[in-house]
């Protein structure tokens, strides 16, 4: 009788905000959206596993800085990645993507575009507004 291990891949990703909201770009190719399971809870528990199309396993989970809207968040899955959207509470910046006390994993990168500047939008905010 052999036992088979499961290798569970962690992917990287990368994070940035807007005013009303947190965006996580999960990097992983193929994603069987069938198999993804996003799980997020009000006080920013977060939990995302999917398998790609070559059935390797991806899991990640994060304890988010701060509480979320659960029920305006997203999951969505395109070719190359997966987006989280994650839809903040209150109006805040984010200084770090999860709460005190949790390592920053070296899979996490800083998606700098989505900060907001020091007029409080995005350059993606911007951008639809039609301001230069």
């Amino acid at each position: 009788m052999s036992l088979r291990h499961r290798v569970v891949n962690r992917p990287s990703y990368q994070w940035g905000e807007t005013n009303r909201e947190v965006v996580l770009n999960v990097d992983i190719a193929d994603a069987r959206e069938a198999d993804t399971t996003f799980l997020l809870m009000p006080d920013g528990m977060l939990k995302l596993s999917t398998t790609d199309s070559q059935g390797h396993s991806y899991e990640m989970c994060w304890e988010l800085r701060h509480r979320v809207r659960v029920e305006d968040s997203t999951c969505a899955v395109h070719p190359r990645e997966i987006k989280l959207t994650i839809a903040k509470l209150a109006d805040e910046k984010w200084t770090k993507l999860q709460r005190e006390g949790v390592k920053k994993p070296p899979q996490e990168r800083v998606n700098w575009d989505m900060f907001c500047d020091s007029s409080g939008e995005s350059e993606e905010e911007k951008e639809k507004a039609g301001i230069p």
